[in-house]
């Protein structure tokens, strides 16, 4: 099956299927959601160059892939590949924009810069802090893909590496924003990371 203007949305696969990518600059701006609707083991490929890779595939561990159109390539904007239940003890989760989390212990640990630190600002004064429960944090920044995915814009400049680019150009309200529709859509509960979970 070759996708077309008409496929633009959601397409439901099941089975060993080929899906041929039309040449970028005849879809410019449109957005595919391919998604396999079987858990077999049933492989689903992509005819085509998306993020540079060739051919790429859907095994049935992927529940979906979505990719867009820039009128000169195909960019993957999310991915989600199913994994087990989240647990404790779960090292890494990711969520169904493909942002991946690593699990932090909880600990004690030493905040702030030894005196003989070269650089170190007055402000920096050491002191002990304890994290008393574990968390979840994203392995990479944001990228302008899953702000777009999010949002529906993108308001970053530099784009080099496309959609996996960090996200730029946007304020702390901004990203309070972004949280805010993350957490609608019901896979979690995400915050900006505190001062001592920074570090």
């Amino acid at each position: 099956t070759t996708l077309n203007s008409s496929h633009n949305g959601v397409v439901l696969v099941s089975g060993n299927t080929t899906l041929t990518l039309p040449n970028p600059a005849t879809v410019f701006g449109i957005r595919y959601t391919v998604k396999k609707i079987d858990s077999s083991i049933n492989t689903l490929t992509i005819s085509g160059v998306v993020d540079g890779v060739s051919n790429p595939q859907l095994t049935h561990e992927t529940s979906y892939i979505t990719i867009i159109s820039n009128g000169n390539a195909w960019y993957k904007v999310a991915e989600h590949v199913a994994t087990a239940t989240t647990s404790e003890n779960q090292t890494y989760i990711s969520n169904s924009l493909g942002m991946t989390f690593r699990l932090i212990p909880a600990g004690t640990f030493v905040m702030g810069s030894p005196t003989d630190e070269l650089g170190r600002g007055s402000d920096e004064t050491q002191y002990t802090v304890t994290l008393s429960e574990s968390f979840y944090i994203q392995t990479t920044e944001v990228t302008q893909g899953q702000w777009e995915a999010v949002m529906g814009g993108n308001p970053s400049i530099f784009s080099d590496c496309g959609l996996n680019c960090p996200v730029e150009h946007i304020t702390w309200n901004d990203a309070q924003t972004f949280i805010v529709a993350l957490n609608a859509m019901g896979e979690g509960s995400y915050t900006l990371p505190t001062e001592a979970e920074w570090e």
